[in-house]
């Protein structure tokens, strides 16, 4: 049972992610839409309607409050799931909920509709309006943190007519910072709340801010570097793309990835990554830890 995998957890001080979709609602909403013979695009979010990732929200964070754990709803497509979690957090649980930036960024009507199978990812990529509410999330502080769940799937497993029978997912690492920016400065949203968003509430939440998540004395120096250089992504020239193909291509971002640093090593100049195979580190969080740790 989901109760005793969070009792055990709890134990530990660290912290419970489970996807927020009912697997019960989905199969059934699935199999109506497959008996009405709905193949296109808009098969994918009909089988998967709101209350699916809802009624899975609710259930998450109210196992977390009866037994302690602090709560965590990965990849959240619905504004009204980070209300949820708000309120849980304003009843004193620990309650956290990632966005992904896809869903910051593709809609339903227009790209879901051009991209078909290559849109498919769970749960699915949801209306405009949803997209611009989720946005009003991230600015009213209820977005924890920001995501890619980057899935790199081969077109042949993304482009079947029929929406329900390709893969679910989305290849998005090489772009999070550039869309993000790209959203924030058409919104008028700080560009530092992606610092948060992406490096100091990640570190938090996975217990290994002593080390990581800011640039402060005694951390690790890691640095991406921006420039106002406005270019059009193709993820199959970049070489930095196992799937060669992006949901992105095409699409005209207002800033470049110039440079990355890692413990203060140069690992991308820009155009590719220099990094020696095997030089990461798996950093773990500290042998005694707070029950909960506040995020910003």
């Amino acid at each position: 049972m989901l109760a005793q995998c969070f009792a055990e957890v709890a134990r530990t001080g660290l912290c419970a992610g489970v996807h927020n979709e009912s697997d019960e609602y989905i199969r059934a909403a699935m199999a109506k839409v497959r008996a009405a013979g709905i193949t296109d695009y808009t098969a994918h979010g009909l089988s998967r309607p709101p209350l699916t990732e809802l009624l899975a929200m609710h259930e998450i964070y109210e196992i977390g409050a009866q037994t302690g754990c602090p709560a965590h709803v990965v990849h959240c497509s619905l504004a009204r799931g980070y209300e949820i979690a708000a309120s849980y957090r304003a009843q004193g649980h620990a309650a956290t909920v990632e966005c992904l930036i896809h869903y910051l960024t593709l809609d339903e009507e227009n790209d879901a509709r051009r991209l078909g199978g290559r849109s498919k990812c769970n749960p699915p990529i949801r209306p405009r309006a949803e997209v611009e509410a989720l946005w009003r999330q991230l600015t009213a502080g209820n977005v924890t943190l920001l995501s890619t769940d980057h899935v790199s799937w081969s077109l042949d497993r993304k482009t079947n007519p029929d929406m329900l029978s390709n893969a679910s997912g989305l290849p998005g690492l090489e772009m999070l910072i550039p869309l993000f920016v790209k959203g924030a400065l058409e919104r008028g949203v700080p560009l530092s709340w992606g610092a948060r968003l992406m490096t100091l509430n990640p570190a938090r939440h996975f217990r290994i801010d002593h080390v990581k998540g800011a640039l402060e004395p005694g951390k690790h120096a890691d640095i991406a570097v921006l420039t106002p250089e406005a270019f059009t992504y193709d993820a199959g020239k970049t070489g930095n793309n196992v799937a060669g193909w992006s949901p992105y291509d095409g699409m005209t971002l207002p800033y470049r990835v110039a440079a990355t640093y890692s413990r203060g090593e140069l690992v991308y100049d820009g155009a590719t990554v220099i990094a020696d195979p095997g030089r990461g580190s798996f950093v773990r969080p500290p042998a005694s830890l707070p029950l909960s740790r506040p995020l910003a």
